[in-house]
């Protein structure tokens, strides 16, 4: 009798342990995939209303309005924000292309008659990072949009973008690091001739380069600016830059103004 005991004992703290196991393993849900869909359908219903006659005639800025809306209404549904990604890189990407397409609403909200310009390099500047964003996340997990040949042109544009990108960084740390030496005077003059040798490390050829040498004294203040260029850079070429001034400058910071690709 005694052993019976302790056999039914066992038992029931075996089936008890499986209860508490099965409910410590539950499996997490993640919603990858689900963000994938929503972000397609987003697209597909901007793009529908974007090709309808009730678009053509909206002022644009009420139909690019409405436009961004049906995405950020779609997405919004899904509360992807407080749910979990398997993927943390697909996550940090769907928060950041949210926030891109609401600041894309705050462009269109304070577009004006009289600021027009302005509204139309801060929209440039906007679609360019919302297809910049399109380009990583179909990277990850390819959007399953109907109309492909629309993504393509948005994402062709997203990869031109993260590869100039890229470029203008190289760029920048190429410049951050030019010394300009003062050349032995031939004669006395206030003004004074600087030079400097730069290797191109970027990777790139350029057809044509130019840049602004901003010189400034010893409180940080601008008091003079240079411009120097290049013409058929190409990379790993060095080259000569000079400038002249009868600034005694303390600093020079050289940053870059314009640049034509080598095809």
């Amino acid at each position: 009798m005694k052993k019976i005991t302790i056999l039914g004992v066992a038992i029931c703290s075996f089936f008890i342990f499986v209860g508490c196991s099965s409910k410590t393993t539950k499996e997490t849900k993640y919603y990858d995939e689900q963000y994938i869909k929503s972000l397609a359908t987003g697209l597909d219903n901007r793009w529908k209303y974007s090709d309808s006659e009730a678009a053509k005639k909206d002022a644009a800025i009420d139909s690019l309005t409405k436009s961004t809306n049906l995405e950020v209404n779609t997405l919004k549904k899904g509360k992807f924000s407080e749910k979990k990604f398997k993927d943390s890189k697909l996550k940090e990407l769907s928060l950041s292309y949210d926030n891109e397409l609401k600041n894309g609403l705050q462009i269109l909200d304070s577009a004006t008659e009289s600021n027009i310009s302005d509204y139309n390099g801060k929209w440039e500047t906007h679609y360019n990072n919302r297809t910049k964003l399109l380009s990583e996340i179909n990277g990850i997990k390819k959007i399953p949009v109907k109309n492909e040949k629309i993504l393509k042109e948005l994402l062709n544009n997203g990869s031109d973008v993260k590869k100039n990108n890229e470029l203008e960084a190289k760029i920048n740390d190429n410049l951050s690091k030019i010394v300009f030496a003062e050349k032995p005077q031939e004669y006395e003059s206030d003004y004074k001739e600087y030079e400097a040798v730069v290797t191109n490390e970027t990777g790139t050829n350029f057809k044509t380069f130019s840049a602004n040498v901003y010189l400034e004294d010893q409180a940080g203040t601008r008091i003079d600016s240079q411009y120097i260029s290049a013409d058929d850079w190409a990379a790993g070429q060095k080259v000569t830059f000079t400038f002249m001034t009868n600034k005694a400058f303390t600093t020079s910071k050289v940053v870059k103004n314009y640049f034509e690709v080598a095809k």
